[in-house]
């Protein structure tokens, strides 16, 4: 009776779990050379900037601000502290009061109303009586203060620059007259000069003649 040999068994369980774990590990390795290439193929990105029209506006709004002049900062200062209704009485006292078209300042600001009276020349630097005779009768008695303090200070900013202006004439002048005044030395000098070598040629010529006609003939 022949001895039977038993065969080994398999463990398909741990057979497929090595198949699972080659597949896992074939596609980790193809996942990651796609991301080389992606790496190689696509550069990295900047960081987002904000859009440039935003952009555009905050620094055009920024410049805006800064070339205002210290006046200019005042009124819009003024404008935006104004209630609705001391808006309309503005509009009404220039209306009625000074002559101003109720169609140019109906749906305008104070500021850009302060703007127009600029235009018109009914105010400006040094001159803001009108100005703060409103802001009186609208009860604004202290931008009114402020307003008289920046007139007194561009009066005296404007005659400082009147005094300056007149210092700088009178010294263009002053060197314009002793420029004027060198020419006419310098002038005088090389007419001067200019009789003497006359008189000098007119003195070596006489004393030639008087030398040729001392010479006993020969």
């Amino acid at each position: 009776m022949e001895e039977q040999v038993e065969k080994p068994k398999v463990d398909n369980k741990a057979e497929s779990s090595e198949t699972t774990k080659e597949q896992q590990r074939a596609e980790s390795n193809r996942q990651l050379e796609e991301l080389k290439d992606q790496d190689v193929k696509e550069p990295p990105q900047p960081p987002s900037s904000p859009p440039l029209a935003s952009s555009l506006t905050t620094m055009a709004s920024a410049q805006s601000d800064s070339e205002l002049s210290p006046r200019n900062k005042l009124y819009l200062k003024i404008s935006e502290s104004l209630s609705e209704d001391q808006v309309k009485s503005l509009r009404t006292m220039l209306i009625t009061d000074h002559n101003i078209g109720k169609g140019k300042i109906e749906t305008s600001t104070p500021h850009e109303i302060f703007n127009m009276l600029e235009d018109e020349h009914k105010i400006g630097e040094g001159n803001l009586g009108l100005l703060i005779e409103l802001l009186n009768a609208l009860g604004e008695t202290q931008w009114a203060k402020e307003l008289e303090e920046e007139e007194n200070k561009q009066s005296e900013d404007m005659e400082k620059t009147q005094e300056e202006a007149q210092q700088k004439t009178d010294e263009e002048h002053k060197e314009q007259m002793e420029k004027e005044r060198k020419e006419r030395e310098d002038a005088e000098l090389t007419r001067m000069m200019l009789d003497i070598q006359q008189k000098q040629d007119e003195l070596d010529r006489d004393v030639l003649a008087m030398l040729r006609k001392a010479r006993p003939p020969n």
